[in-house]
């Protein structure tokens, strides 16, 4: 056999062309064995076949569920003339009445005359609720770490000569006495006098940050006395 290349003639002896012919058909029965061999495991395995559609995305297997949204409350501590004088958690905006009900109500040795029900309360007060038999009109139950107070509204007292407003819910600088400025921390009767006689000297306080004016009362005092203070 021969061949005509780039104007060449090649001779090609005989045992290569039919070397060549067995080659192809070994390729050719390669090529149909794998085919049919990928043909017989689609069939057995139909699940293996892959799908050509569009992926469908995924259902959510769950439902959001509506934020359930609950109102603040505050914390009250109220001791006195309650069935159980506890600390009661109530809802913002609550008044003396609610806590006294959070409480278990009024004992049969309370009375209400004396402290304004009707008082808004705020987080983290101290209130007292007083018996008929109390003499002392000033329910203040302290004052060191909370503005804690329970006052009865728009009342004097007969010693003091005090207007106290339980709307307020904070110790005047211009009119209260030794005893109450002591309930300030920090503030002994030593520097509640000099309160006292720095008013009686100069007059009213006109801001609360004039309390510093006083001898013996600086800044970080005043820090630690201004939320519970009012003129």
């Amino acid at each position: 056999m021969r061949i005509k290349i780039f104007g060449r003639i090649i001779y090609i002896p005989s045992w290569i062309k039919f070397a060549f012919i067995v080659l192809i058909f070994i390729v050719l029965g390669v090529v149909g064995y794998t085919i049919r061999k990928n043909q017989n495991i689609l069939t057995e395995n139909p699940d293996i076949l892959i799908s050509t559609s569009s992926p469908q995305p995924a259902e959510s297997t769950s439902t959001l569920s509506p934020v359930q949204t609950t109102a603040p409350e505050i914390t009250i501590y109220i001791i006195g003339c309650v069935a159980n004088p506890s600390v009661v958690e109530i809802p913002f905006g609550s008044i003396v009445q609610d806590a006294v009900d959070a409480a278990g109500g009024l004992t049969e040795e309370a009375d209400p005359t004396k402290i304004n029900m009707a008082y808004p309360l705020s987080d983290h007060m101290m209130i007292k609720i007083p018996s008929a038999n109390e003499s002392d009109t000033d329910f203040i139950v302290n004052y060191t770490d909370w503005i804690s107070t329970a006052y009865p509204s728009e009342t004097k007292t007969p010693e003091t000569d005090i207007s106290v407003s339980v709307g307020i819910g904070k110790i005047n600088l211009n009119t209260a006495d030794k005893k109450m400025l002591c309930n300030l921390p920090g503030i002994g009767e030593s520097t509640a006098q000099k309160i006292i006689d720095y008013r009686d000297k100069n007059g009213p306080f006109e801001y609360i940050e004039d309390i510093m004016k006083v001898p013996g009362i600086k800044q970080s005092r005043f820090e630690s006395i201004k939320e519970m203070i009012t003129v």
